[in-house]
């Protein structure tokens, strides 16, 4: 089932390590109407969703439940990421992750990695499958959107590969934006992240 109601504007087949194949698409969508094993959530270190962001946007969505879960997790430093239920979301769980505003340096690169890899490394251990996932770091924390793209695709494809990754990778782009510089990265053929 496709949990946008959209066709995927792009699809690859990732090989697994060990045989198998995992498939990673990329759709136009509203991330929290993915009714999938987990949704990852860009956060603040507080986990508190406000605004226009998707983090916003998840609370809204999530309710008062999700909202009581992050404050029960209290901080995450960026570039970890940690659990919650749905909720009210269609998504069993939300893999919530610690981002910061994108200022220049390299490490902010690193420390959006660190959140991928921290995201997936949930996922792994907790068995899910079907994951559906933003475009981290290309809305309001305003990194440079071909490089958040290839970081996002790498670190998916990566996750995908594994032999006990998740079988189904959707990237969500809200908006054109985020979906044109995700597409340039799919059709760069962006290899994992060493």
């Amino acid at each position: 089932n496709d949990p946008t109601g959209r066709p995927p504007e792009r699809t690859r087949t990732v090989p697994r390590d060990g045989g198998g194949a995992a498939e990673v698409r990329l759709v136009m969508g509203d991330l929290t109407e993915a009714a999938v094993d987990a949704i990852v959530n860009p956060t603040n270190p507080s986990l508190h969703g406000t605004g226009r962001s998707v983090d916003g946007a998840v609370h809204r969505r999530g309710g008062r439940g999700l909202t009581r879960a992050c404050r029960a997790l209290g901080r995450l430093d960026v570039g970890r990421a940690a659990v919650t239920r749905g909720y009210d979301l269609p998504a069993r769980y939300v893999l919530h992750v610690a981002t910061a505003p994108f200022e220049g340096r390299r490490s902010d690169l690193a420390r959006l990695e660190a959140g991928w890899r921290d995201a997936f490394a949930l996922a792994t251990q907790m068995h899910l499958r079907h994951l559906a996932v933003p475009a981290m770091g290309l809305g309001s924390n305003a990194f440079p959107p071909d490089a958040a793209a290839r970081i996002a695709l790498a670190e998916v494809v990566a996750a995908a590969s594994a032999s006990d990754g998740p079988d189904r990778v959707d990237v969500v782009a809200f908006d054109v934006g985020a979906r044109d510089a995700l597409a340039d990265a799919f059709d760069a053929d962006v290899a994992p992240v060493a």
